[in-house]
């Protein structure tokens, strides 16, 4: 027979292991954007890397017709489509080949993403692939307040942008929040030494 120590502890263990189960369970479904919604992301660059020089600030993202319009500081444009599409890439981009967001998101989701860009440094494109896992659930911070966020790790692999040839790997660890429809913060590191991160500054949702 049980005494009340041990009905507490079997009553315990049921909450817990509930718990668990509900929170392994939790999707976000593909988000619903709406004409107008703003977010503002800055950029910050780790290293000094030519290719990506410039790119640092804040920039503001427009759902406008259907599509993300990035605004940038100053005037000044990063210097390539892999930079512009980056920062799309922190939204549900519908043409996003890289594949950062799979909907719906659940913890243990793995996918494989193969995709091509355009050089620099040459006018032949550059293949990659990317090994996606949605890894957990955590409480992420960033100047635009406190977020419960979907946890997802990348890896990739891919030849260099270079006449040398070789290939090269490159690791990413962001966080998509429901609450705001996108990702609210973003590491990124490639062999070499360029490294970048990107985070949510504000988000003002469509009137």
């Amino acid at each position: 027979m049980l005494n009340k120590s041990g009905i507490g502890m079997m009553i315990l263990s049921a909450f817990l292991i509930f718990a668990s189960n509900l929170g392994a369970q939790e999707q976000a479904p593909a988000p619903v954007y709406n004409e107008g919604d703003i977010w503002v992301f800055r950029v910050t660059e780790h290293m000094s890397v030519e290719s990506t020089k410039g790119l640092d600030g804040n920039y503001k993202v427009i759902y406008k017709g259907g599509k993300f319009v990035v605004a940038f500081p100053g005037g000044e444009k990063p210097q390539s489509k892999q930079d512009l599409s980056q920062l799309r890439s922190m939204l549900d981009e519908p043409n996003d080949k890289k594949q950062m967001l799979q909907f719906p998101l659940s913890i243990g989701k793995k996918w494989t993403t193969a995709y091509e860009v355009d050089s620099r440094a040459t006018s032949l494109p550059i293949r990659r692939s990317g090994e996606t896992k949605v890894t957990g659930i955590e409480q992420i911070t960033t100047p635009a307040g406190t977020f419960r966020a979907f946890k997802i790790e990348r890896y990739e692999t891919g030849s260099k942008d270079t006449r040398r040839g070789g290939n090269e790997r490159a690791t990413y660890t962001y966080y998509y929040s429901p609450n705001v429809r996108g990702i609210v913060k973003l590491s990124y590191e490639r062999e070499g030494g360029a490294a970048r991160s990107i985070e949510l500054v504000k988000y003002v949702p469509a009137q």
